[in-house]
């Protein structure tokens, strides 16, 4: 059942290959207006992250760093906990989405996302 599980996660990880050099810096500059996403998107984005996310803030918008990314088979979206999806010494959750048919939809589903440090430590 592991075995399955670190498949699905490389599978994943594979669309996601691209967002680890865009996501060497993620900080306060990347805000929901600088990614430039529509209410509709954002309200999708959050969806996503609802279903993944070991905790929930009062308001996703004001939790979550954003960025828009290149994928290399198209667009997606990179966004990082800053508070509450955090552990207790500021490993992050981080969740990655793809957009498909008009849609954002999370790469890492609803099993959970994986922190800053063990997205990081799969690349290396």
């Amino acid at each position: 059942m592991k075995t399955a599980g670190l498949t699905v996660f490389s599978a994943i990880l594979l669309f996601a290959g691209s967002a680890f050099a865009q996501m060497r810096n993620l900080g306060v500059k990347d805000t929901w207006a600088a990614a430039r996403l529509s209410a509709d998107e954002a309200e999708q984005i959050f969806a996503g992250v609802e279903q993944s996310a070991f905790d929930t803030p009062d308001s996703w918008e004001n939790e979550l760093l954003v960025r828009r990314i290149d994928l290399g088979n198209g667009p997606g979206v990179l966004a990082q906990g800053t508070k509450l999806p955090c552990g207790g010494t500021g490993n992050c959750e981080i969740f990655v989405f793809r957009k498909m048919n008009g849609k954002w939809i999370s790469l890492f589903g609803s099993n959970g996302a994986p922190t800053r440090r063990a997205f990081n430590s799969v690349r290396e």
